[in-house]
């Protein structure tokens, strides 16, 4: 066997275990993270205008929604060869084999900035934190009152649902969504589930063995039930309707989002 062929011999089976195995397996991993971290941008908000309403409960929310994502991965191979003579059975005589691999991670999303969502928005992130103060002045817990809170457009799109009423959207937060959430609800009557510390004296305490959501602008957020926040989560991406028709706008109608 000559040198060329002995070379292309061993270079081979590592070029085609690179492109065949690794390119397509990494692929695989990213495309799966990149969809992992949807629930991190959702939550990530969602906690950060919760800090922001504790600070001042009328602040004006600020959301995105996600229109597009996508994850590429590329790779390369490069042989190195130093064949002096061509004799391969010197010692000196190498074969160098180095590959790389490219990640990248997009996403595009547009800002809420339709009055009506923002004012739903708002009201939810009030309401919500306005549950834990008044359990800490030991006000009676009474029904969810959602003043102020837009109503559904008269014309409904026909891609994405339309979104909650004032009634269905304050029943939501005082029965809960998910049977777990609905069961915690059920069993408290304070309906509190989001407690927070800062620097402020007088703070409702937080039960042993609530959750940390992390800390988020001046103040560390706690949870005694997982879902009911989730619920709350999911509750605020359906007020969103009027930018997530206009997603639909920017991304075209493969890119669908009917309250995700």
């Amino acid at each position: 066997m000559n040198a060329w062929l002995r070379v292309t011999a061993i270079a081979l089976p590592f070029i085609a275990l690179f492109q065949t195995g690794c390119v397509p397996q990494a692929l695989h991993h990213n495309t799966t993270g990149v969809i992992g971290t949807i629930y991190d941008l959702r939550r990530e908000q969602v906690l950060t205008n919760i800090s922001a309403a504790i600070d001042n409960v009328t602040n004006l929310p600020v959301h995105v929604v996600i229109t597009q994502g996508s994850a590429q991965v590329s790779g390369s191979i490069t042989p190195g060869i130093k064949l002096p003579h061509m004799n391969l059975s010197e010692a000196s005589k190498e074969l160098d084999v180095s590959g790389t691999y490219q990640w990248t991670d997009q996403w595009q999303f547009i800002p809420v900035t339709a009055p009506d969502d923002l004012q739903r928005l708002r009201t939810l992130y009030g309401a919500i934190v306005r549950r834990t103060t008044d359990a800490k002045a030991n006000a009676v817990a009474a029904r969810t009152s959602l003043d102020g809170f837009p109503k559904p457009p008269t014309v409904k799109s026909p891609f994405v649902a339309p979104p909650p009423t004032e009634g269905e959207a304050a029943k939501a937060l005082d029965e809960g969504i998910s049977p777990e959430c609905r069961t915690y609800l059920a069993a408290t009557p304070s309906r509190v589930w989001l407690y927070w510390k800062n620097a402020d004296a007088g703070n409702l305490p937080v039960p042993a063995g609530a959750a940390s959501l992390g800390s988020f602008g001046r103040n560390e957020l706690f949870t005694t039930s997982m879902a009911c926040f989730d619920d709350f989560i999911l509750l605020v991406q359906s007020t969103t309707t009027a930018t997530q028709t206009q997603a639909i706008g920017l991304s075209g109608a493969s890119s669908i989002l009917i309250n995700p």
